[in-house]
């Protein structure tokens, strides 16, 4: 039975108070749920919201939204009405109530009214939030929600310094309604939370050999998989919903060297209008370009030397028009190579760090405001003063003499400047993983270094997906424990979440934002949350379903389970199951980046897919168990494949145990493996039968990747030769 606060006295009162404050302090961290049956701290008030001898009451409801009618406004203070950051957030509140109940919140301006929600940003704002005694500081990202009682009727306050914190404050509000018996209802009494990281960036690489059916193109003058203006928003809003605050894209070096002047005008005109719309959701656009890469004119990348005058002058040339004609972003990345570099004519790591250093003064010059990353991604600084290939080397005083430059040279850059330098210089920017190639050691103390000096980033592009095969990731586990290496370090302010299919990975981009908001989430319930707010509040099952995709052993993968084809196979055909009861006119709690009948649609492609290669890989080893027990065993390699058993059935007629292997073959044989490898490359791929370079050499590299590095589904094939 809850307890009633008329019952305590005051002394003991503040005893509950002390206990309850020191254990949000141990276990809790920042965030601060407080419920109503227990009292609290400070200038939190006690809700009167008590469910007496009905113990099963046990989080503090406050109606939002009845079915029979009753609402709470929106009360705007201040700049708050006429903000779009604020405004865009109280229609996706609006949004969820409406399809709950087909009724609207009202919003007003500066009207007060004792049921209401009042919304703010800023001092004068917080001087008129009196009766909710805002003593709180969340920082100029955080945000403070609370309800008290006033003249016995419930308010609840959502206020923070900054707009973008207010926005925030709204999506947690949005983050805890729930529909219960038709009505809507949030059980926050107060929240005081910030992110643990400020630069928060989702990354987007669009790059030719990366093309696919859910990155955009803008590199192709074809139509296939063309984002128009709805789908830049679209993505733009939900990176927003997910607390991204930066946008950063690869400008390809096709682009930046116009080679093709008609995309690169309507880029220019595209990606302009993003840049303002982004600034209207709290999220900053931020280029990132590879410091001297170019294309020649047999479609190769070719890589401009700085200590030659003709081709410094490109360089600069390049960067001076891109820097004047994308408009309005508040930063660009120059970014040292892969693919680029240089070690002709002298050229060195120092070289990278002098040359990002003069280009810094053309970014000022044709943006005032703008701030300058400067990455050191490689081993470190990617392709300079060394032969390419190999790229990746480890020589221990080459790393040393070039950080230690560009911590020197750090002070000189425009104020504004941040670095980006990943724990470990290499592939996987982590030690504790095997890399596929040889790096340049441990990051970490030049980080400290420069951390006294500019905020630092990682660039840890491994951690979500890599860039090989496009299938759905999740990778939430190793998300939360690299955020945890990266505080244990004590300098970093943020990093990335690299995706090269942004319409598909909308959960890898949610798990991302979390766990940069709070990298002491529970996966779990990261999940969960995911399930529910994307597929509907009974939904939060699928969440946790499609991490079950997280079984191919590729760049940057991590195990988060033990593998099985039994589990992988049941998982899939939960999943499918549970996808094809949605109601694909339903409308995610938070915006999705892809139309959600699509998305539906694709995640059922691809359960499909893995449940298939599941069962293929189950008979795959059900037709080697069949041959290991023939008098033939030992006979040919170790594993055999359907065509290697249909060759000897047809060779030897008789032995012991044929007629059970023949059998495991023919249930083999019923794959069509060859069709599904077809329909993976046209339904993932298909741009590249329409444009002028498709990527024959990555081809059999991405099929083989989903297909057998894990599933052995070439052993399925009828034939040798495939």
């Amino acid at each position: 039975m809850p307890i009633s606060k008329n019952s305590l006295t005051l002394a003991e009162k503040r005893y509950y108070e002390l206990m309850r404050f020191i254990f949000k302090i141990i276990f809790m961290n920042r965030r601060e749920w407080i419920k109503n049956t227990s009292l609290v701290s400070g200038a939190i008030i006690l809700s009167d919201l008590m469910f007496d001898g009905c113990s099963e009451h046990k989080d503090a409801t406050w109606l939002v939204a009845a079915r029979n009618g009753t609402f709470m406004d929106f009360v705007c203070l201040d700049d708050a009405a006429g903000n779009e950051l604020v405004t865009n957030a109280i229609d996706w509140i609006n949004s969820y109530v409406r399809q709950q109940t087909n009724r609207e919140i009202a919003v007003h301006s500066a009207k007060k009214k004792l049921v209401a929600f009042y919304v703010g940003f800023g001092e004068e704002a917080r001087k008129n939030l009196t009766d909710f005694q805002i003593n709180d500081d969340p920082g100029s990202q955080g945000f403070v929600l609370k309800q008290v009682n006033i003249d016995g009727k419930k308010a609840m306050c959502c206020w923070s310094p900054t707009e973008l914190g207010c926005r925030y404050g709204l999506i947690e509000f949005l983050r805890s309604l729930k529909t219960m018996d038709g009505d809507v209802v949030s059980d926050i009494l107060h929240v005081v939370d910030a992110p643990r990281f400020p630069f928060r960036i989702h990354y987007v690489n669009s790059a030719e050999h990366l093309q696919n059916a859910y990155n955009p193109n803008f590199l192709f003058d074809v139509t296939d998989n063309r984002w128009n203006l709805d789908d830049w928003e679209r993505y733009i809003d939900m990176i927003s919903a997910y607390r991204y605050n930066y946008f950063e894209f690869w400008l390809p070096p096709s682009l930046f060297g116009r080679n093709n002047e008609k995309l690169s005008a309507e880029f220019v005109q595209t990606i302009n209008h993003v840049i303002a719309y982004a600034k209207r959701r709290g999220v900053s656009v931020h280029p990132l370009v590879t410091i001297n890469t170019f294309v020649a004119p047999d479609g190769e990348w070719s890589y401009a030397c700085p200590n030659d005058p003709d081709e410094k002058k490109r360089i600069l040339d390049g960067w001076d028009f891109w820097t004047k004609s994308i408009q309005g972003n508040d930063s660009w990345c120059i970014f040292p190579g892969d693919p680029g570099g240089c070690f002709r004519n002298g050229c060195t790591k120092e070289t990278y760090i002098d040359l990002a250093l003069e280009l810094s003064t053309v970014i000022r010059k044709n943006n005032p405001k703008a701030s300058v990353e400067v990455g050191t991604w490689g081993e470190p600084i990617f392709g300079w003063g060394i032969p390419c290939p190999p790229w990746w080397t480890r020589d221990s005083k080459l790393v040393g003499r070039s950080m230690e430059y560009l911590i020197r040279k750090l002070p000189e850059f425009p104020q504004g400047t941040f670095v980006s330098i990943n724990r470990e210089f290499s592939p996987d920017a982590d030690s504790d993983i095997q890399s596929w190639a040889v790096g340049g050691g441990d990051g970490r103390p030049y980080a400290r270094k420069a951390a006294e000096l500019v905020p630092v980033l990682t660039w840890d592009f491994g951690v979500p997906e890599g860039e090989n095969s496009v299938m759905p990731r999740c990778r939430v586990r190793r998300m939360i424990e690299t955020r945890k290496k990266e505080q244990e370090v004590g300098c970093y302010s943020g990093g990335i979440i690299f995706t090269m299919a942004p319409q598909l990975q909308c959960l890898s981009a949610f798990c991302g934002g979390e766990t940069w908001w709070n990298p002491d989430r529970n996966p779990e319930e990261i999940l969960d949350d995911y399930g529910r707010w994307t597929f509907g509040e009974s939904n939060e099952k699928i969440g946790r379903l499609l991490e079950e995709f997280e079984v191919i052993p590729d760049w940057g993968f991590v195990p988060p389970f033990p593998y099985s084809a039994d589990r992988l196979r049941d998982s899939m055909n939960n999943l499918l199951h549970e996808l094809g009861q949605l109601d694909v006119k339903h409308l995610p709690r938070l915006p999705l980046s892809a139309d959600y009948a699509s998305h539906v649609k694709a995640l059922d492609y691809f359960a499909t897919l893995f449940r298939d290669l599941a069962e293929l890989s189950l008979q795959v080893d059900a037709l080697n168990s069949a041959y290991q027990k023939t008098s033939l065993a030992g006979e040919t390699k170790e594993k055999v494949s359907l065509a290697d058993v249909q060759r000897i059935l047809t060779a030897k007629p008789d032995f012991n145990g044929r007629g059970d292997l023949e059998a495991a073959a023919k249930k083999l044989a019923d794959f069509d493996v060859k069709g599904m490898k077809t329909r993976y490359w046209n339904t993932v791929y298909g741009i590249y039968d329409h444009i002028p370079t498709p990527p024959e050499e990555r081809k059999p590299h991405i099929i083989e990747n989903v297909f057998d590095r894990r599933f052995h589904a070439s052993l399925a094939e009828p034939t040798i030769n495939h």
